[in-house]
């Protein structure tokens, strides 16, 4: 049995994978006793860290965003800005 668990995509984008505790929780009594705590120390630090991968996978798209508008604004800006078009007169 599995202990990651694929999931969809988050938000269409971004594959990500779960553990699957029940499991891990199987695995971590079939441990000697005196290896146990170790173990649920380096999971929960490991899980502990994957928050911080997460929110950082989320952010990426929205600072590319950011950046190609800033670099849309200022192309156009150094062309001279919004000049509006007379579209009622006559050609």
């Amino acid at each position: 049995k599995s202990v990651l668990k694929e999931q969809d995509k988050l938000y269409g984008t971004i594959k990500y994978s779960v553990l699957q505790m029940d499991v891990v929780d199987e695995l971590i009594k079939k441990a000697p006793e005196e290896d146990q705590e170790s173990i649920t120390k380096q999971i929960t630090a490991a899980k502990d860290g994957s928050d911080q991968k997460a929110l950082m996978s989320m952010t990426i798209f929205p600072f590319i965003m950011l950046v190609a508008y800033v670099f849309i604004f200022l192309h156009f800006r150094s062309k001279g800005g919004y000049k509006p078009l007379d579209v009622s007169a006559e050609a």
